[in-house]
C-alpha cells in the first residue's frame, strides 16, 4: 500500500464503523417525529398540529415564512401558526418538517469541515430551490415534495462529513468528494430507512446522478430532481464532465415549453428566473 492510499484506507475504515453501527447516526427530532404522527392521524386538526409546531421556534418562523411567500398570495394572509397549516395543508407541513431536520441534524463545529459543509450546502439548497422551481412549472408535483425529495438525495453526503466530526484526522476536500462518490448513496439509504422515510424517497437517492437510467415514460419526482442537479452542477462547475442536456432521458420527458437550453446548457426556464429560485432557498435558510 503506498503512502497517499494510507490515509484514504483509514477515511474509509472510518466511515465502514459509522455505517455499521446505526445507533451512530442521528435519528430525526422529536418534534418531525410528532408532526409526522399527528399529519397520518385523520382525527387531528390544524390546532393539534400546530401545538406540536410551536414546540420548535425556529421551524415555526419557517412555516409561517413559506406562507408568506409568493406562491401562497392572499388578500388576507394567515397570521396564525394554524391558519398557516390550513393554508399549506397537512402534507405541505410534513414535508418541510423534514427538510428542515435535515439542516437542523447535522452540526459541524470543526472549522476545517464547516468549510466542506457550507460548500455542500450552497449546493444542497441551489439543487433544492432548482428542483422545486421546476415542479411548479410541470404543474405535477407539488413544490414541497420536490424540494425535500431533493434533499434527501444529499443525506448521505451529509452523513459521510458528519462520521469525521469527532476524529482528529480530517480529509481535504478532494479525499471528501472521493469518498462520497465510493459511500455517499449507501450511507444515505440506510440513513434513510432509519428514518422510516417513503421508498420512493430511497430509489430517488439512488438514481439521482444516474444521467441515462430512466424506470418510466412519464416524468417522475426523480427526472425533475435529476433536472435540478443537473442545472445546478452546470451553474457552480461550468468546466463539468455532463453528458449533452438533450441525451438525458429525464430532459426529454419535460413538456416542451420547458425544453430551451441557454447557451451555458442549462434549462432557460430556470437561468431566467434566479430570483424565484432564490426566494425558494431563502425560506429554507
Amino acid at each position: 500500500m503506498s503512502k497517499t492510499q494510507e490515509p484514504y484506507v483509514v477515511y474509509k475504515k472510518i466511515i465502514q464503523k459509522v455505517m455499521l453501527d446505526p445507533e451512530q447516526l442521528p435519528a430525526l427530532p422529536a418534534v418531525t417525529l410528532k408532526i409526522r404522527s399527528s399529519v397520518a392521524n385523520p382525527d387531528s386538526s390544524s390546532q393539534d398540529i400546530a401545538q406540536i409546531c410551536s414546540q420548535d421556534p425556529a421551524f415555526s418562523t419557517l412555516v409561517m415564512a413559506n406562507v408568506s411567500s409568493a406562491t401562497y398570495v392572499q388578500a388576507n394572509p394567515p397570521k396564525s401558526l394554524d391558519a398557516a397549516i390550513s393554508v399549506l395543508g397537512r402534507e405541505k407541513i410534513q414535508s418541510l418538517a423534514m427538510a428542515y431536520s435535515v439542516k437542523s441534524l447535522f452540526v459541524i463545529r470543526s472549522a476545517h469541515l464547516k468549510q466542506l459543509y457550507q460548500k455542500i450546502w450552497q449546493r444542497m439548497m441551489l439543487k433544492a430551490g432548482t428542483s422545486a422551481y421546476l415542479a411548479t412549472r410541470t404543474q405535477k408535483f407539488q413544490a414541497e415534495e420536490i424540494l425535500l425529495t431533493s434533499l434527501l438525495t444529499e443525506v448521505g453526503t451529509l452523513a459521510t462529513l458528519s462520521a469525521f466530526a469527532e476524529f482528529e484526522s480530517k480529509p481535504d476536500q478532494k479525499v471528501f468528494f472521493r469518498l462520497c462518490r465510493e459511500y455517499a448513496k449507501a450511507f444515505g439509504a440506510i440513513l434513510l430507512k432509519k428514518w422510516e422515510v417513503g421508498d420512493h424517497f430511497i430509489e430517488s437517492l439512488k438514481l439521482c446522478g444516474r444521467w441515462r437510467h430512466t424506470v418510466s415514460e412519464q416524468l417522475s419526482a426523480t427526472d425533475v430532481v435529476n433536472m435540478g442537479l443537473y442545472c445546478t452542477v452546470k451553474k457552480l462547475s461550468p468546466n463539468n464532465s455532463l453528458p449533452p442536456i438533450a441525451n438525458i432521458p429525464s430532459f426529454r420527458k419535460l413538456p416542451p415549453q420547458m425544453k430551451d437550453v441557454d447557451d451555458q446548457g442549462i434549462l432557460k426556464i430556470v437561468s431566467d428566473n434566479m430570483d424565484a429560485i432564490d426566494t425558494i432557498q431563502r425560506v429554507l435558510h
